[in-house]
């Protein structure tokens, strides 16, 4: 058997993917409602994306949700240090925001402070620093945007993952 059929998640059923695509599409329309809606965020994609990171690369696990969050927002504060230097001191704020940024890397191929300096850290600078989203979002819509979708998405998981275990015991018994 070869290695990506071991590691193939299981296929739902047909009924178990439309309760999880109803379940799905309500923690969507939810989160948007509150960092749009509500709070009127203009950075609501950066709980989405913290989603995405903490689901799909860590597996929602619980365990890695605090440095996957405290990665995000470090990682939006190392961009937002690649805008704010070089305009508040021009080459000199860009020669040392480039230095900031060697130094975070070095940290994470060294792993000396995984909590804070990690993959989600990178993901956060790449994605904040492409061109279309400079200057265009503030660093606090960000951090609240990531801090709110941790615990919103955080919550969402344990739901999701308490009603499969709910259903997982419920088949076992009717077996």
């Amino acid at each position: 058997m070869n290695e990506q059929a071991t590691m193939a998640p299981p296929r739902l059923g047909l009924s178990a993917a439309l309760q999880l695509l109803g379940f799905i599409i309500a923690v969507v329309a939810i989160w948007l409602a509150i960092s749009g809606y509500l709070l009127h965020m203009h950075a609501g994609f950066a709980g989405f994306l913290f989603l995405w990171y903490w689901g799909a690369v860590e597996k929602a696990e619980f365990d890695r949700l605090l440095p996957s969050a405290f990665g995000a927002i470090f990682g939006a504060v190392l961009a937002w240090q690649m805008m704010y230097l070089p305009s508040r001191f021009g080459a000199a704020g860009l020669v040392a925001g480039i230095a900031v940024l060697t130094a975070m890397v070095l940290v994470q191929l060294l792993n000396r402070a995984p909590l804070f300096v990690n993959n989600s850290t990178m993901l956060f600078l790449t994605v904040l620093t492409a061109p279309v989203l400079i200057g265009a979002v503030k660093l606090q819509d960000v951090t609240i945007c990531v801090a709110l979708g941790t615990v919103y998405f955080a919550n969402a998981a344990y739901l999701a993952k308490a009603y499969a275990g709910v259903r997982v015991k419920m088949k076992v018994q009717s077996a």
